[in-house]
């Protein structure tokens, strides 16, 4: 799925280098490869496939949008991100009003569930964590860029679950955001920029309100 995507994008060949960085991605065997974990690779699959439904622009593509994102945040709230990178996607079309259903009703049962739940202690997601968006966001960052580099610690005496953040990952995140905004001054960026942005941006806000460590 993520193939598919990169594939529109940057041609066949090039969309392959960050699929094959993925695949052996060595920090995120714990999604991989333990059996309790693979609820995110269920919901990251039902998310990505949400936004190749949509990006079919019809009816029937909207439809297999909004049951991919039930589905997603039904396993886990990893797919509340895709909800609000696909609520970007339509919002910036002018038949916004009239496509909102596709994000609007995962979001309801997701809330109803929510409501419900609490009376058994389920969800994680607790509203005081606020105050840790803003270091779990730069830690994140900086995990991801020392994760995708291979630059972040392993071997004895590293809780392998945990990515950490180093002085490297955080200079290359640091390189990242100058990078980004460079890009962002010389306009021309596709609209998906913004989707895909959106999405990274509300998982790493989940992860703070759920308390999670980057």
């Amino acid at each position: 799925l993520f193939f598919a995507l990169a594939r529109r994008r940057v041609g066949p060949f090039v969309a392959l280098v960050p699929c094959i960085s993925l695949l052996f991605l060595g920090y995120a065997w714990e999604s991989f490869l333990w059996a309790f974990d693979l609820h995110t690779i269920y919901a990251l699959a039902f998310g990505l496939g949400a936004v190749l439904a949509l990006q079919r622009e019809s009816r029937g593509g909207d439809v297999a949008a909004c049951a991919l994102l039930v589905l997603s945040v039904a396993t886990i709230e990893l797919g509340l991100a895709f909800v609000a990178g696909v609520a970007i996607s339509v919002a910036i079309r002018p038949d916004r009003l009239r496509r909102s259903w596709i994000f609007l009703v995962p979001v309801a049962l997701y809330a109803a569930w929510w409501l419900w739940a609490r009376q058994f202690d389920q969800p994680s997601i607790e509203l005081t964590n606020i105050r840790l968006i803003p270091i779990t966001v730069t830690d994140a960052l900086a995990a991801v860029a020392g994760s995708v580099a291979g630059l972040n610690p392993t071997g004895d005496g590293v809780f392998e679950p945990l990515t950490g953040v180093t002085g490297w990952g955080s200079a290359l995140a640091a390189l990242a955001v100058v990078a980004f905004v460079w890009r962002l001054t010389r306009g021309g960026l596709p609209r998906t920029t913004w989707i895909f942005l959106a999405v990274v941006l509300c998982y790493w806000v989940l992860i703070a309100l759920g308390g999670r460590a980057p």
